[in-house]
């Protein structure tokens, strides 16, 4: 059974509905529609992250938009829930939030109804409203959890982790309908069937395909410019060049 409380009501002059939520335990995703904004504790880091997913899964605007702050004293915030949420905090101060939870609500409050059930349609629109009312560039966070190595937090929610395909052809068609603009970020090398990219790279040999090598030295004859590996040159106890046979 959910949890008919929901956090602790932090204090505000303006006395908006902001909650600070510690327990996770049976929480009630549905009831972030009350709130205005919401700090999270970040000492249960994994009931703080798996709430925060839950919020941006969502595909109600009340939910997914709503602006959520990490309470955190003295941990490092982990990138992808970093990006997904507003900031961190270190008290429960109305100053250390609420100018940032100003700016988010007022451009919430200047966008237009939509509704559209094509799934597709749902998650652009989703990413489109979420980017623009924090005024945040859709940027790829390095995770090694991530089928290639990067990942679009907002984006990853609504996919499989090797449906990388599919999130590509989605971030190509906002391109192309001009909805982001394309920005150099880094150079990846993934595979060409499955788009992975933890490529295992192996040393072989060019000629039998054989990984059993061992390094050796390379000697240059100045004398007679002849260049062949250190085994070439040993003959007893003395080193020998085999093309014009004197000693080095």
């Amino acid at each position: 059974m959910a949890n008919d409380q929901f956090g602790k009501k932090v204090q505000t002059q303006s006395n908006k509905e902001i909650y600070f939520i510690s327990d996770y335990n049976d929480l009630d995703i549905k009831k972030v529609v009350i709130s205005d904004a919401i700090i999270l504790d970040y000492s249960n880091r994994d009931g703080c992250t798996s709430f925060v997913k839950q919020v941006r899964s969502s595909f109600v605007e009340s939910i997914y938009l709503v602006p959520i702050f990490i309470l955190s004293i003295n941990d490092e915030i982990d990138s992808f829930i970093a990006s997904l949420t507003d900031g961190t905090v270190h008290s429960l101060q109305e100053e250390t939030f609420m100018g940032v939870y100003q700016a988010i609500d007022q451009r919430i409050k200047q966008l237009q109804t939509t509704d559209n059930n094509d799934q597709e349609i749902k998650i652009q629109n989703k990413i489109i409203r979420f980017h623009y009312t924090r005024q945040r560039r859709m940027k790829a966070i390095i995770s090694s959890q991530s089928h290639i190595g990067y990942e679009f937090p907002l984006l990853s929610l609504h996919f499989k982790n090797v449906n990388t395909e599919e999130k590509f052809s989605l971030l190509d068609k906002m391109v192309n309908k001009e909805l982001f603009r394309l920005r150099y970020e880094d150079i990846v090398h993934l595979c060409n069937n499955c788009y992975s990219g933890f490529l295992n790279y192996r040393e072989v040999c060019p000629k039998c395909q054989a990984s059993d090598l061992y390094t050796e030295n390379l000697i240059h004859h100045f004398v007679c410019a002849h260049v062949a590996p250190e085994s070439d040159y040993i003959n007893k106890d003395q080193m020998i060049c085999p093309k014009c046979n004197r000693m080095l």
